[in-house]
C-alpha cells in the first residue's frame, strides 16, 4: 500500500522525501490523520487524484489535526462520499445527546442519505459520462461543504447539531447544497443530465422554501455556463469560485 501526504501547498509528494517528484495517486489511496493513524477512502482518493481543491485542502488538514475531544463532533474521513458517512454522522451526533426524531437526524438520513442513494444507485446508470463524474464528485462535496465547517470548529459544529432541535445545522446544510452542485459542475452538463438531477427530488422537497432557494442558487450558473457555451468559452469561473466558498468554510 502507498502513502502519500502534501508539502509545499496543493504538490504532492511520495512518502520519506520532503523534496520528492509528484506522484500519481492510485485508488485506494490511504492517508493518515495527524497522530500518524492510517486511513483508506477510494472515493476522497479518486477526488485527489483528479485534482479536487477542496479534497486536497481537507486530506491535509486532517493530516495535521489533532483529534478533538469526545464532547465535540469527529470528522470522519473515511467515509466522505458514501451512504456510511451520514450514518457515522447520526451516531456520532447521538453519541453526545441528540435525538433520533430531532432535525439534525432528520437531514442526514430523510435527506441526505435518501439522495445520496437515489442519485449514486437509481439514476446513476441513466447519467452520461460527464453527469456520472458530477454524481462522484457532488457527493464528496456535499460531505466535504460540513465536514470543513466542523474541521473550524468541532465544538461549534456539535452546538448547531444539539440546539433548537437541530435547526442550525440543518439551516447551514441546505446553504452549502448549491455550491456543492456547481463546485462539481453542474452548470457544464448536457441537458440531459440536467433533466435527470432536476427531476429526482421528490415533489415536497423540490417546493419547500429550501428546495426553491436551492434552484434560484443553482440555476444563475447553469444559464450563464450555456451563454459561455454559445459564444465558445470554456472558463467554469462559478465551479472556481463555488470550490473556493467550500474551501474557505475551514477557515476560522
Amino acid at each position: 500500500m502507498t502513502w502519500y501526504r502534501l508539502r509545499h501547498g496543493s504538490v504532492w509528494y511520495g512518502p520519506g522525501s520532503d523534496e520528492g517528484g509528484d506522484v500519481a495517486l492510485d485508488r485506494p489511496a490511504t492517508f493518515t490523520w495527524g497522530d500518524g493513524e492510517p486511513y483508506e477512502n477510494p472515493e476522497l482518493g479518486r477526488e485527489v487524484q483528479r485534482g479536487n481543491p477542496v479534497a486536497r485542502e481537507y486530506v491535509a488538514r486532517i493530516a495535521s489535526m489533532a483529534r478533538p475531544t469526545p464532547q465535540a463532533a469527529q470528522p470522519c474521513p473515511s467515509r466522505v462520499g458514501t451512504p456510511e458517512w451520514y450514518d457515522f454522522r447520526v451516531a456520532d451526533h447521538e453519541r453526545r445527546g441528540g435525538s433520533p426524531d430531532d432535525l439534525t437526524t432528520a437531514y442526514y438520513l430523510s435527506y441526505g442519505k435518501k439522495y445520496g442513494h437515489r442519485f449514486s444507485e437509481e439514476r446513476y446508470p441513466h447519467f452520461t459520462p460527464a453527469g456520472k463524474h458530477w454524481c462522484e464528485a457532488v457527493r464528496v462535496y456535499l460531505h466535504l461543504a460540513l465536514e470543513m465547517e466542523l474541521l473550524k470548529s468541532p465544538e461549534e459544529y456539535a452546538r448547531l447539531e444539539l440546539e433548537n432541535r437541530g435547526l442550525g445545522l440543518r439551516t447551514l446544510a441546505f446553504d452549502t447544497h448549491s455550491d456543492a452542485y456547481v463546485a462539481a459542475g453542474v452548470s457544464s452538463l448536457p441537458a440531459a443530465d440536467l433533466a435527470i438531477i432536476f427531476s429526482t427530488p421528490d415533489l415536497q422537497d423540490l417546493v419547500s422554501p429550501t428546495g426553491i432557494w436551492q434552484a434560484l442558487e443553482t440555476a444563475p450558473s447553469v444559464v450563464k455556463e450555456e451563454v459561455k457555451k454559445l459564444f465558445g468559452s470554456r472558463l467554469d469561473q462559478a465551479a472556481i469560485h463555488a470550490q473556493d466558498k467550500i474551501e474557505r468554510r475551514g477557515t476560522k
